[in-house]
């Protein structure tokens, strides 16, 4: 036969406490007091306690989901020494369009990465000349806490993605002098997400670990002028740092 008995409330934090949930939570509770369970007297009813839906204490979910950043450059701008990962969504105008960051160069916990690959998306409409500049003599640094794990110049990593241009109008015409190049796109890689650079020793990002990539001029240059044929738009870089997220359960 089943048995009801009147338990006592500190018996009751004590154990949420044991299961980790806050103890602000805990504040408001108090016992019920009769609710006649199944009354629909309103006065009895709202007597119960709400309480918050913190994280579940020892467990978490997975998803691939990749974190990434972005940076903009104008045309005829110097590219300079970036720091990428340190602005979050929210800040400085970003997006989620431009980055899924919520915390200045870290992941907020319970958030961990099991990092497995990397993307390095060169915008599709950066003229020739600047895609080179860049593969050559930008060098790529991803840094976790005091030590980098992967050092190479940025020619090294590619994009697994972007623009796919099928048809472009008077192929082979002879551009006039002060004409214009009729279409063209850039890529830094081919569209194919298996193109990319995948890491044979894969590792784990924690929560609060400081960790950015460096982007590094070895020897300065500009991005090409909007005087030239074709003219020079600036571009915009977008690292992807793909894997597993792990995330707390609520």
């Amino acid at each position: 036969m089943l048995q009801i008995e009147k338990v006592n409330p500190a018996d009751v934090k004590r154990m949420l406490r044991g299961r980790g949930v806050n103890g602000s939570a805990l504040e408001g509770m108090r016992p019920l007091g009769g609710i006649r369970f199944g009354s629909k007297n309103a006065r009895d009813i709202s007597r119960a306690v709400r309480m918050s839906n913190p994280q579940l204490a020892g467990y978490e979910d997975k998803i691939s989901q990749p974190k990434y950043d972005s940076f903009a450059l104008a045309a005829s701008a110097a590219f300079p020494q970036t720091v990428m990962f340190q602005v979050p969504k929210g800040a400085g105008g970003k997006t989620l369009a431009q980055t899924n960051m919520t915390a200045q160069g870290q992941l907020q916990a319970p958030e961990r990465l099991w990092l497995c690959g990397i993307y390095f998306v060169i915008s599709n409409n950066t003229v020739p000349t600047d895609v080179i500049n860049i593969q050559a003599n930008v060098s790529f640094t991803l840094n976790v806490g005091n030590k980098y794990y992967l050092q190479v110049p940025a020619g090294f990593l590619t994009a697994g993605r972007g623009l796919v241009m099928n048809a472009i109008q008077n192929v082979g015409q002879v551009v006039g002098a002060g004409g214009a190049v009729t279409a063209y796109g850039t890529s830094n890689g081919i569209q194919d997400p298996r193109a990319v650079f995948a890491l044979d020793n894969p590792f784990m990002i924690e929560s609060g670990e400081g960790f950015n990539v460096t982007l590094v001029p070895e020897t300065p240059f500009n991005m090409t002028a909007n005087t030239t044929n074709p003219p020079g738009v600036g571009t915009a870089i977008m690292v992807y740092l793909d894997g597993t997220l792990y995330r707390g359960v609520q």
